[in-house]
């Protein structure tokens, strides 16, 4: 009861509105490199030495600081986010995802990106046929039940500011672990593991749909 009663109280702070959704801005403003979850680093841990690995949307290279055993490359649309990922030391070019021409890799990562841009399905569409071995994604889960509460007390789900980013927007498309299976079926991939994300292990787990805040996915 003190998680929900502490998550009601977070949830009906007041938000600030801000005019428009900078990346620039963001990853301008953005000081640590940051990290990554257990299980994102364990499955990026087990890539090949040597491997060659495509970061898409790579910021400023959080992804890319565990990939140093591989021959890693990142592509992000942020000038800034790049220059940050230079600053750290790691391969990184400033691109636009959804035109960039894709050459054959062993692995293709995919951390934090299809949610904010309008049409993921052309990008996986892409991605088909360029890696290898693995494609590995990440996508929050729409029925994470914070979220659900959200809705319960009037508000929508996730179209406001979190963790330290500030505009409204910032994610404009939205799965639960249905739709995923669903529309990765689709568009023609085949889901190889899945790994809820969350702090209860227990309950990411045994109720995945209500209890991962997202899903690190490796599709084939």
């Amino acid at each position: 009861m003190k998680g929900i009663t502490k998550e009601i109280r977070r949830i009906n702070q007041p938000k600030p509105v801000y005019l428009k959704c900078d990346y620039d801005d963001y990853w301008t403003n953005k000081k640590e490199i940051g990290g990554l979850t257990q299980e994102r680093q364990d499955i990026l841990s087990k890539i090949e030495s040597c491997s060659t690995v495509m970061d898409v949307g790579c910021g400023n290279g959080r992804a890319l600081q565990y990939l140093k055993h591989a021959k890693a490359k990142g592509i992000d649309f942020s000038k800034a986010a790049v220059e940050k990922a230079r600053a750290n030391g790691f391969d990184a070019e400033v691109a636009d995802i959804m035109e960039y021409k894709y050459r054959a890799y062993d692995y293709i990562v995919v951390f934090d990106v299809l949610e904010h841009i309008q049409n993921p399905e052309l990008l996986l569409n892409n991605l088909k046929g360029k890696f290898r071995k693995s494609l590995i994604i990440s996508v929050p889960n729409i029925c994470f039940w914070s979220f659900r509460l959200r809705m319960l007390l009037g508000y929508s789900p996730t179209q406001v500011p979190i963790a330290d980013y500030s505009h409204w927007g910032h994610h404009i498309r939205f799965w639960s672990l249905k739709d995923l299976e669903y529309w990765l079926k689709e568009l023609g991939y085949k889901i190889k593991e899945i790994y809820p994300q969350g702090t209860n292990d227990f309950l990411k787990k045994t109720f995945p749909n209500l209890f991962a805040t997202d899903f690190l996915m490796v599709l084939k």
